[in-house]
């Protein structure tokens, strides 16, 4: 595939426009992300199970994950999930 810039060939942008249109042929923008902005966390809580996950009786020992999920539309959702170790 030919790049104008590399082969030195200037267009105008109207020129390029009439040329895609007669080949039927559209430019696809994909939207810019946001910029990352890396942040602490909320609240840290220190390792109170230091990977013994084994519970002796139901209700010992819970764990939980809080997961933002994003959506096509560019909305954000989010998820939590708690589970007892006891069953796992």
């Amino acid at each position: 595939m030919m790049n104008l810039l590399e082969e030195k060939i200037s267009l105008s942008h109207t020129t390029i426009l009439k040329y895609m249109q007669e080949l039927g042929i559209r430019s696809k923008v994909t939207p810019k992300k946001p910029a990352y902005k890396k942040g602490d966390c909320y609240k840290k809580f220190e390792n109170q199970l230091n990977r013994e996950f084994h519970a002796e009786k139901p209700n010992e020992k819970w764990c939980m994950d809080f997961t933002y999920i994003f959506i096509e539309d560019g909305r954000k959702c989010y998820n939590c999930s708690i589970i007892d170790l006891y069953d796992s």
